[in-house]
């Protein structure tokens, strides 16, 4: 990490991300290009023409996707995030080189309604949702993965604070184990 010069002027920048729903995509997307964008002006802020303060993200968290997006990024910063300008040829191809889209649009399969549609999580005959769930836990764990091989670690980027803050909110992925009864003692009335 670069050494902060005393008295640089730092601009702060906190991250809060609303829940997206299945706009958790759309999130991670202006995350990437977020990280990208302060990563190339780090290269050239000491340029004419470029402003020289310095940026940085001493928090990020959110709701729901926002939240899991501001978990993703930061367990990419130590290792390399490579930028997803635009998919090539192969729509269908994946991108593990960058967490936050191989998370979001990757998923884990490229037949997601298979996957969602799949009868693998449902144990002793009870039937608990209308679509299979467990795709969510290995894309946690894969999120949470971090390769720590001297060769693929790597320093904060020097927008990011060493002592950055995370969190989360309505983040709960197991639901609320709550089942209704869809039965009356009522007599129907004609």
């Amino acid at each position: 990490m670069k050494k902060i010069k005393e008295n640089e002027p730092i601009f702060y920048v906190g991250l809060c991300m609303a829940g997206a729903v299945s706009a958790g995509a759309y999130t991670s997307g202006v995350m990437d290009y977020l990280i990208e964008a302060l990563a190339e002006w780090e290269k050239r802020r000491n340029e004419p023409g470029v402003p020289s303060h310095k940026v940085q993200i001493p928090v990020m968290g959110g709701a729901s996707a926002g939240g899991m997006t501001s978990i993703m990024a930061a367990t990419s910063f130590n290792n390399e995030l490579t930028p997803i300008d635009k998919p090539g040829d192969d729509l269908l191809a994946e991108h593990p080189e960058n967490k936050l889209y191989h998370s979001w649009v990757d998923l884990t399969d490229a037949d997601m309604f298979s996957v969602m549609l799949g009868t693998a999580d449902i144990k002793n005959g009870k039937v608990l949702s209308a679509l299979n769930s467990d795709f969510i836990d290995a894309i946690a764990n894969r999120v949470v993965s971090v390769d720590t091989r001297p060769e693929k670690w790597k320093d904060l980027p020097p927008f990011i604070a060493r002592d950055m803050k995370i969190f989360t909110t309505l983040s709960n992925l197991q639901g609320f184990d709550y089942n209704v009864a869809f039965r009356s003692d009522l007599l129907q009335k004609s």
